[in-house]
């Protein structure tokens, strides 16, 4: 939850001209969060009994999320091509999965959805939508934006 308010927090333009060593202290803590809530992941994915379908959903989930949050950090000064930015709109995305994941499976349970079948669907359906919004907004970001101009 605090790395979901945190990233919006990222996300904001004018906070970021307010103070960029403000914007670079909460980007430091949504990437220990993020780190954090992989490792809570990788230890419990084991022995979870949510099914092959959706296991594998969250294995993906809990490789790709720091893989690229951690491949943004190092552009964190690269205004010129807004790689940091990229890389943290694809990670805030990710984050943003378990959000998405619940409005499924509330949207598909009252429909009448068994569990057993909403459940997978719920979990690869946020992952992959949020992954797409993502894709989105990257493709239409201009190579040559600074961050503080792409996330407007």
């Amino acid at each position: 939850a605090m790395a979901l308010i945190l990233g919006l927090i990222q996300l904001s333009s004018r906070i970021r001209n307010y103070s960029l060593e403000l914007h670079k202290n909460v980007g430091r803590i949504y990437v220990v969060l993020v780190m954090l809530s992989t490792t809570g992941a990788m230890v419990s994915l084991p022995s979870s009994t949510s099914g092959l379908a959706a296991k594998s959903a969250f294995w993906f989930l809990a490789i790709l999320w720091p893989i690229v949050t951690i491949a943004g950090y190092p552009f964190r000064g690269d205004f010129s091509r807004s790689r940091h930015a990229r890389f943290m709109i694809v990670s805030f995305a990710l984050t943003c999965s378990a959000v998405s994941l619940r409005i499924y499976l509330a949207l598909m349970l009252s429909l009448g959805i068994g569990f057993d079948i909403c459940y997978p669907i719920a979990a690869w359906g946020g992952l992959i939508t949020n992954l797409l919004v993502a894709m989105f907004f990257l493709l239409n970001m201009n190579p040559g934006t600074t961050t503080q101009t792409a996330m407007r």
